[in-house]
């Protein structure tokens, strides 16, 4: 996959390269942090969750995923706008999804006050419920983003020279390392005591469990959801949360032929819960892909 993903790379090297207006100015201490924005999210009749932004001047709806590596466009969408669209260099392998390898030069994407020029992404034929276009981590990756999901809210800013000091609200925060395992930021965590592997997922409306860890938790029920009694992670502890119960499809890796196969790793580090946005808007956090780490408040 890592292999994969460095030839994806060159693609895509247009899309770290961006232009904005004067940035905004937010203080923390003695850190001033360069703002590009403050973008509204709200939902799609289907559930996804959006950010408000423009292509080429137009509104478009916005959508983030954090197990996209590169940026994904509507195929509907990529007609409609009568985008150029080349056979990528290589295919774009997601979990659980079909591979893709069309991509489609879009012109200039705004975020905020970010606006980055020769915008490219995948084409993708499925629906992408109410999405025009799925934003990347390729793209997300140039800011620290925060999310602050409980007021509808992303806020991005630019890589600070202290980042030690990005929590600018609030004197005292915490902090929850994670780990990339494929498509996936995983951090440890708990349910109801016992140790788990879950998946930080901004923009999931509802937290979900993988049967496999609801078998194994005793958690299981017969309308497709599960209780949790505690929740754990980062040195918080959430009590008596509902979650949906369904498979967390395996990561795969392509060795240059059609065949997938389990990553020895993936077996090693499953995902048992994917945290969703029922979670996260209790909490205020900015993710700083670099350092792995995410800092947080709760609401």
């Amino acid at each position: 996959m890592s292999i994969l993903f460095k030839h994806l790379a060159g693609v895509f090297a247009a899309v770290s390269l961006f232009a904005a207006a004067a940035p905004g100015l937010a203080q923390t201490a003695d850190c001033r942090l360069a703002s590009f924005g403050e973008v509204p999210i709200s939902q799609t009749p289907g559930g996804r969750s959006v950010l408000a932004a423009s292509l080429n001047g137009r509104p478009i709806n916005l959508a983030f995923d954090l197990e996209n590596a590169y940026g994904v466009v509507a195929q509907a969408d990529a007609d409609a706008w009568k985008a150029a669209v080349r056979e990528g260099e290589v295919a774009f392998i997601r979990q659980g999804r079909d591979s893709l390898t069309d991509i489609a030069t879009l012109g200039s994407l705004s975020v905020g006050t970010a606006r980055f020029n020769g915008f490219e992404a995948f084409v993708d034929k499925a629906d992408l419920h109410g999405a025009d276009v799925v934003l990347g981590t390729n793209t997300l990756r140039n800011f620290l983003p925060e999310f602050d999901i409980g007021h509808n809210v992303l806020r991005l800013f630019g890589k600070t020279p202290c980042p030690d000091k990005v929590v600018y609200w609030a004197p005292e925060y915490l902090q929850l390392g994670f780990r990339k395992v494929g498509d996936r930021f995983l951090v440890d965590a708990k349910i109801n005591g016992s140790e788990i592997h879950a998946a930080i997922s901004p923009g999931l409306a509802r937290s979900t469990i993988s049967p496999e860890a609801e078998t194994r938790l005793g958690l299981a029920r017969p309308d497709g959801t599960a209780v949790v009694e505690t929740l754990e992670f980062g040195g918080i502890k959430l009590h008596n949360l509902t979650v949906d119960a369904e498979e967390l499809v395996a990561e795969k890796t392509h060795s240059g032929g059609p065949a997938a196969n389990f990553t020895g790793r993936r077996a090693l580090t499953p995902t048992d819960l994917k945290i969703g946005d029922d979670v996260l808007k209790h909490l205020r956090f900015v993710i700083d892909f670099e350092a792995q780490r995410i800092s947080f408040t709760t609401s």
